[in-house]
C-alpha cells in the first residue's frame, strides 16, 4: 500500500483566539452598558426637570386664578407681615392654599386637593399681603419646590415668585 500524506486541518480554536474573541466581546458589552447607563441619566434629570417646570407652572397659573377670582382675603390679614397659610373667599365659600407636610394644598368645602404630583415636594410656602388698607389686594407668593426625583448631581429645585392682586 502507498501512503499518501494527508493534511490535517484542526477544526476548533486556539486559545489565543479564543481569548482575543472574549476580549472583544467584553469590550463591546462594558461600552454598551456605559451608554445604557448614560442614557438612563439623561432621561432622568430630562423627567426631574420637566416635572418641576409643569409643577410651578399650574401652581403659579391656579393660584393666579384663585386669588384674581376670589372675593376676599381673609388670611394673610396683615400687610407686609408673611404668613404660610392663604385664605380666600370666592362667592362666600372660604377656601384654603397651605404646605402640608412638603405637599401643597388646596382646600375647600371640607375637600382637600394637592397641587402638584408626588413627583415635587413643596420646601416653603409663604405669602405676604401687599397694598394699604380698603384697597385692591395684591399677594407676593414665594414658593420653593424640589424634585422627589433623586439625580445623581443632588435634587433639582426652582424658586418661584409672583404677584398677583385681586381684581
Amino acid at each position: 500500500m502507498k501512503y499518501k500524506p494527508t493534511l490535517r486541518i484542526n477544526k476548533g480554536f486556539t486559545l489565543v483566539e479564543l481569548l482575543i474573541y472574549m476580549g472583544l466581546s467584553m469590550l463591546f458589552l462594558v461600552v454598551t452598558s456605559a451608554l445604557l447607563v448614560t442614557a438612563l441619566e439623561h432621561k432622568l434629570a430630562a423627567e426631574s426637570f420637566n416635572s418641576l417646570e409643569q409643577e410651578s407652572q399650574f401652581i403659579a397659573l391656579r393660584l393666579a386664578y384663585d386669588i384674581e377670582e376670589s372675593t376676599s382675603i381673609t388670611t394673610p390679614s396683615a400687610l407686609g407681615v408673611p404668613d404660610t397659610n392663604m385664605v380666600l373667599v370666592t362667592d362666600g365659600v372660604p377656601s384654603s392654599v397651605s404646605s402640608i407636610d412638603g405637599v401643597l394644598v388646596f382646600q375647600r368645602l371640607g375637600q382637600a386637593y394637592p397641587l402638584h404630583s408626588s413627583d415635587v415636594v413643596t420646601d416653603s410656602f409663604q405669602i405676604v399681603r401687599l397694598g394699604y388698607p380698603g384697597g385692591n389686594n395684591t399677594l407676593t407668593i414665594d414658593l420653593s419646590l424640589r424634585s422627589a426625583i433623586q439625580e445623581n448631581a443632588g435634587q433639582r429645585t426652582k424658586h418661584v415668585h409672583f404677584t398677583v392682586g385681586e381684581r
